[in-house]
């Protein structure tokens, strides 16, 4: 599973919480402390830590991605400060999503003493979104109000519509067999007869690049 986790706060005041549209940006479904499961079972709470004693990891919530449900398109995460208090203030927070069988990250965010979370009460952190069959994760990393996941719904809707999903390319075909060597002979011997042609001037051609293809 992917699990997605507070990293050491000791103060009982912010809710990581997860929320699921469609295609369409339609809100699917809502995990938080009040719903510590989604419908389809892919994405479980485990529950609100409130002691801020324990090492590592102060609360987890986990994600199934092959259970989720065909029509959830994306997967945002959100960082709330449900008392009220400034993400930037609250000692020793952070957030990160990792991946729980290789321990791997796939991003993290340190919260405390952030200037861009002065005056913030909550963190769209990004989210994970299904194209081409994949699962991929986007950072988001924006600042903004609201002490439940559920006033930050319009946030994470407004941030696809500015940025939408780019399809990823397809794969890249296999060269047939004796490709290399046909391709290695025709250039032995153009650049045998290099001496006898004459070089046009290079010239600087543009090259299209995609913007914000997604992290995988």
């Amino acid at each position: 599973p992917w699990i997605l986790t507070p990293e050491d706060y000791v103060t009982p005041t912010l809710a990581r919480q997860v929320i699921m549209l469609d295609a369409n940006l339609q809100q699917l479904d809502i995990v938080f402390y009040g719903k510590l499961a989604s419908s389809d079972g892919a994405v479980r709470h485990g529950g609100d830590e409130r002691e801020g004693d324990e090492k590592g990891d102060d609360e987890k919530i986990f994600l199934q991605l092959g259970s989720v449900h065909p029509s959830v398109r994306y997967i945002g995460f959100v960082i709330n400060s449900y008392s009220g208090e400034e993400l930037d203030d609250v000692k020793d927070a952070g957030v990160h999503l990792f991946d729980g069988s290789s321990m791997r990250d796939i991003f993290r965010y340190h919260m405390t003493n952030t200037k861009e979370l002065d005056k913030h009460t909550a963190l769209v952190v990004g989210m994970l979104f299904q194209e081409g069959g994949a699962w991929c994760a986007r950072i988001i990393s924006e600042a903004a109000q609201g002490r439940t996941a559920n006033e930050n719904v319009d946030e994470l809707q407004a941030y696809i519509r500015r940025n939408p999903i780019l399809p990823l390319p397809p794969p890249r075909q296999p060269d047939p067999p004796g490709a290399g060597a046909a391709m290695v002979a025709k250039l032995t011997a153009t650049m045998q007869q290099a001496h006898a042609v004459a070089m046009p001037v290079a010239t600087a051609m543009p090259v299209a690049v995609p913007v914000g293809a997604p992290v995988i």
